[in-house]
């Protein structure tokens, strides 16, 4: 396969991302982690801080070569600004590092709210240069149309099977 296949730009955080991503924080070990960044895998997602051995290989990754990934995560329950802010600093001081690629909200409607507090924080977080883009994961795909045209949110993560 060709790199014009295998990757695209991603504007919003001015890096070109392979297609897919790997969430490796569970489901897989470090020396399957080691053998996705090998082969060229770039778009690091991570959900939970709980340090095992992934944490360590993805944590020495972005050490060696920050700008050649895409660092995702979230914050688990985001129904306050607060909380939200916490979450991001939580990544920050966990992987050491100066700034979230892409920050998430977990399933928006169930684990976190999109109320005009969490808006405000988000904003703030990116202005500040903390995250440099704004993401949901969310099953509710109306919603997600409307978010798409009418919030700030730079990335949608829609459900995409129908159960």
């Amino acid at each position: 396969m060709n790199d014009a296949f295998l990757y695209r730009d991603l504007p919003v955080v001015d890096k070109r991302v392979h297609r897919l991503g790997l969430v490796f924080n569970r489901g897989i070990d470090a020396a399957g982690v080691e053998t996705a960044l090998d082969a060229g895998i770039n778009y690091l997602f991570w959900n939970k801080i709980r340090k095992n051995d992934t944490f360590d290989v993805v944590k020495a990754a972005l050490h060696r070569d920050r700008e050649r990934y895409v660092f995702a995560g979230g914050g688990g329950l985001g129904f306050y600004g607060g909380g939200v802010r916490m979450g991001v600093e939580r990544l920050l001081k966990a992987f050491d590092v100066d700034y979230v690629d892409v920050f998430h909200l977990f399933w928006l409607g169930r684990m976190s709210a999109f109320t005009d507090g969490v808006v405000k924080e988000l904003v703030k977080l990116r202005e500040e240069g903390l995250v440099h883009a704004l993401g949901v994961s969310i099953h509710d795909r109306p919603r997600a149309g409307k978010l798409a045209v009418e919030s700030p949110l730079d990335l949608l993560m829609i459900r995409y099977n129908a159960a």
